[in-house]
């Protein structure tokens, strides 16, 4: 029976490495996705190095959360022009421009002798993560048509081991050469991906570029925003990234502060939470393209709502490290609501109208962090952490209730 059974995964899995690697599609997969976690990676190093930033240029702690934050909002604000950069000219040249900007922000960040020039070059290494994020996922869907939440699966996966690698790469780097290098090494790494981007991606790796005028795509994404699928799909990333971005941004300081862990333990566990989330995201690519995106996405929300109430009461290293696991099941929501989402606009304003919906619930979900520290002062980590879990909850029902894209 166990050697059936591992006969069924052998080829199972064997015929998802046929599917992923058709035609030379593979090459993309893996251009993109290393593009992924290195973009990704970038804005998870920043912070994890702001402590010797802030020394070297003796400011606050309130200016080092102000840095943090540009980084987020040039993320934001550059998902609309980058999808719509897709669309009048092609995937490959948005990705392309994203990851190459990215690394001129981390050269002139390392490089910046003012503190002016280094809010400035923050700004467009932000900016360059931004432009990235939203053709990665279209150039992804429109070559994996038929398994689009899987292949967008392996890329969020991809990203969650940058998260979990890179800071730890930073941190041993730094405290040998300094925190310059510890965050420039990613440049070189930027630099041979976007190569790389530009040689397996065709330029006609989807049905865009679009003959009609940058104005009348906007307008023609304006329309599509107001259809049921667009609203409530964009509704439903917004509740993903407040809970995401409040859990990832207060998880170390919550273990540190209310379950006694030191700094290095609460590290270890935050490295962790990204791990379990890679086989999340895996898995729930995998799923959503057997089942359906409504199933897995409320599949996984629900398995993160015991996480919240674990952390709670959880008692000891072994009781938090489970519940931080439940937790990261919430991040597989992702590839799912991700395809689901592209799926809802026409392919000839797919990048535009994806823009602009990952604009706003980017940008908006930052809310989710001041939020969460405002009810953390004025009440409790407990009182947050019920906060999250009931919207982790709605995340569930909507997630069920997703209208129809055909």
């Amino acid at each position: 029976m166990a050697e059936t059974t591992a006969s069924g995964v052998r080829q199972r899995g064997q015929r998802l490495w046929r599917t992923l690697w058709n035609d030379g599609q593979g090459w993309i997969l893996l251009t993109v996705s290393l593009g992924w976690a290195l973009t990704i990676g970038t804005r998870i190093v920043y912070p994890a190095l702001l402590p010797e930033i802030r020394l070297e240029f003796a400011f606050g702690y309130t200016t080092a959360g102000v840095l943090v934050g540009l980084v987020w909002a040039a993320y934001g604000i550059t998902q609309f022009p980058g999808g719509l950069l897709a669309d009048v000219t092609t995937e490959r040249t948005a990705l392309v421009a994203g990851t190459a900007l990215t690394a001129v922000g981390i050269c002139a960040v390392i490089v910046s002798p003012l503190f002016g020039l280094l809010v400035l070059a923050t700004f467009v290494m932000g900016a360059g993560t931004g432009i990235y994020g939203t053709s990665r996922v279209t150039v992804l869907s429109n070559a994996y048509p038929d398994n689009d939440s899987t292949a967008i699966g392996v890329s969020q996966a991809a990203g969650n081991v940058g998260n979990a690698v890179f800071p730890v790469v930073a941190g041993v780097s730094s405290a040998y050469v300094g925190w310059r290098l510890g965050l420039g090494f990613l440049a070189p790494l930027l630099v041979v991906v976007t190569v790389g981007l530009w040689l397996t991606i065709p330029a006609t790796a989807s049905p865009r570029p679009s003959s009609s005028p940058a104005r009348e795509l906007v307008a023609r994404a304006g329309g599509a925003l107001t259809s049921p699928p667009v609203y409530v799909g964009t509704g439903l990333l917004l509740a993903l990234m407040v809970v995401y971005q409040s859990l990832t941004g207060f998880l170390p300081t919550y273990l540190v502060d209310s379950k006694g862990a030191s700094s290095s333990e609460a590290a270890a566990v935050y490295g962790g939470f990204f791990a379990v989330a890679v086989l999340a995201q895996l898995v729930a690519g995998l799923l959503a393209d057997r089942i359906g995106v409504r199933t897995t996405i409320g599949v996984f929300a629900s398995l993160s709502l015991p996480g919240f109430a674990m952390m709670l009461v959880a008692d000891g290293l072994g009781a938090v490290l489970l519940g931080v696991a439940f937790l990261s099941a919430l991040l597989g929501c992702f590839p799912p609501a991700h395809s689901y989402l592209v799926n809802a606009f026409p392919s000839s304003i797919q990048g535009t109208g994806y823009g602009v919906v990952r604009t706003v619930y980017i940008g908006f979900g930052a809310v989710g962090p001041v939020a969460t520290g405002l009810v953390v002062d004025i009440g409790s980590f407990s009182a947050a952490f019920l906060a999250l879990g009931a919207l982790s909850a709605v995340i569930v029902v909507v997630g069920y209730a997703l209208p129809s894209t055909v």
